[in-house]
């Protein structure tokens, strides 16, 4: 079986590009194989330093490439998952604060309007309404 390696030039450094970054690689090949490859592939000459990371871990040369393919996609998995559900309660929060906003504001225009519903028939009875000092386009009269 084989594995998919994908490999990323750091931006600030001055090896040359790779004409190739997907590799198929063997599970049970040691890291440090896996670099000669790539030097190789680079044609870097021996006095050239390489060094590879895997999420910013500076893995062994006597790591078998499966166990550390098996350590580091289980963990960025899982991470991916986790930021994936934190940002979809995030949104649902705030859908719920915005809705439960949205009902007090109904509420508070639904009691205002029953208060000046209230308020106009007592003035047709007869009686004081607190609005009467306001005249239709809501400046005061007095």
């Amino acid at each position: 079986m084989l594995l998919v390696v994908v490999v990323e030039r750091f931006s600030r450094t001055d090896l040359p590009e790779m004409e190739k970054r997907k590799f198929l690689v063997p599970r049970d090949m040691f890291v440090g194989q896996f670099i000669h490859i790539l030097r190789s592939r680079m044609h870097l000459p021996s006095g050239k330093a390489l060094f590879i990371f895997i999420q910013d871990t500076f893995p062994q040369t006597a790591s078998i490439m499966d166990s550390m393919y098996q350590q580091y996609k289980m963990r960025m998995d899982s991470f991916t998952c986790a930021t994936e559900i934190a940002k979809y309660k995030e949104e649902i929060q705030k859908l719920q604060a915005s809705e439960a906003e949205i009902k007090a504001l109904s509420f508070n225009y639904a009691a205002m309007l029953k208060e000046k519903e209230h308020a106009f028939l007592k003035q047709e009875d007869g009686e004081q309404s607190p609005y009467s000092e306001w005249n239709i386009t809501g400046t005061y009269k007095g």
